[in-house]
């Protein structure tokens, strides 16, 4: 494995649906900040910009489960404040992006049988597409991908990791949203 040094700037940070869910909005009627109020100021200090993929956007916005519509609204607030974007579309004339895609799918639905459909697999799948994309387009040098799917996880160390060294960085989250956000603990994910 081979030690890339990376410029803070030339980060990635790429995150799945399960991190927006798990954060939801601000919440005023609770005392102190929300997970929502405390991610963004932590993308604030830190100066990123967390990146989904158009498949989270839609499953934030367009997905008729109410409690999926009360946190799109915030995904567009984020969108809107600047510290989330939605990435570009996939660029399959770049060969690893549309490799890693169709592998990545295979591997999540062998992994975890909730991902029945093709479509739950394909936008899981779709992140680990988009950091191919960003490094391979030499948008970053590293990237962070911040999940809370064990499946993906797995599949992004595995996948990734095996292609790209430490260029990839794999967080699996919930032990970090779970119980509230440690703001110290979430900082050392991209300061260590």
């Amino acid at each position: 494995m081979t030690t890339v040094e990376v410029d803070d700037e030339r980060v990635g940070h790429v995150a799945d649906t399960g991190v927006f869910v798990w954060i939801g909005g601000p919440q005023p009627d609770r005392p102190g900040p929300s997970k929502f109020e405390t991610f963004k100021q932590l993308a604030a200090t830190e100066g990123i910009v967390f990146t989904i993929s158009q498949q989270a956007h839609e499953e934030l916005t367009e997905n008729t489960d109410s409690d999926y519509e009360m946190r799109g609204s915030f995904i567009e607030t984020a969108i809107e404040d600047g510290w989330v974007t939605v990435a570009e579309p996939l660029d399959f004339t770049i060969g690893p992006v549309s490799t890693v895609l169709n592998r990545a799918e295979q591997l999540i639905t062998q992994r975890d049988k909730h991902h029945q459909t093709a479509a739950d697999a394909r936008a899981d799948a779709s992140l680990l597409a988009i950091a191919t994309q960003l490094i391979e387009t030499e948008q970053t040098d590293q990237c962070i991908i911040y999940t809370t799917d064990k499946a993906q996880s797995e599949t992004a160390m595995d996948l990734l990791g095996e292609r790209y060294d430490d260029r990839i960085v794999v967080e699996y989250c919930v032990p970090h949203l779970d119980n509230g956000i440690a703001v110290e603990e979430f900082r050392r994910l991209w300061r260590e």
